[in-house]
């Protein structure tokens, strides 16, 4: 199946809205990437925070998915 850069998109936000973090961040994991997944959540695109913190997108892309990884989700 090929999806357009839209959908995948689209896609990724839904997971992100429905993902239910806890309020406080975890010991495991950092500030900033805790950052990065609050962000996210709210709707910030990559690029918006990557910009913000002065990493590239595919940087924020990969610290996202660590952090997805190390919460077990």
């Amino acid at each position: 199946m090929n999806t357009t850069p839209n959908a995948r998109y689209a896609e990724r936000q839904e997971v992100l809205a429905a993902l239910a973090l806890p309020h406080e961040r975890p010991a495991e994991v950092d500030g900033r990437s805790w950052s990065i997944l609050l962000q996210r959540r709210e709707g910030q695109t990559q690029q918006q925070i990557g910009d913000a913190l002065g990493l590239s997108r595919e940087r924020v892309s990969q610290i996202e998915q660590k952090t997805l990884k190390q919460l077990g989700r």
